[in-house]
């Protein structure tokens, strides 16, 4: 499928079901993969558990596009942000195995 064919559908999701109930289906895909991912720490790793993981993530994510395509700016900010936080706890760390 093509970016501008999946960006309009992205869009028509936010339009038909609005953007309140998209929240709720954002929260509902996020404890869907928490719940997988439980699964596979407690089952340990089989492969259909990890097949469900993956479809999971790719319900989360389709819903997670739609939040980008309406706040990608102070997603992005936040992300440079999140991004150099993560840049300095590695070189901590790297500094603490130095040591």
């Amino acid at each position: 499928m093509k970016d501008e064919e999946k960006t309009e559908i992205l869009l028509e999701a936010i339009n038909v079901y609005g953007l309140s109930n998209q929240l709720l289906v954002l929260s509902e895909e996020c404890s869907e993969v928490i719940k997988e991912i439980m699964k596979i720490k407690r089952w340990h790793k089989t492969s259909d558990k990890w097949q469900s993981l993956i479809e999971e993530i790719a319900d989360l994510d389709v819903v997670l596009d739609q939040f980008k395509l309406i706040y990608i700016d102070d997603i992005l900010e936040a992300k440079d942000k999140k991004m150099e936080r993560l840049k300095g706890r590695l070189q901590e760390q790297k500094g603490n195995y130095l040591c």
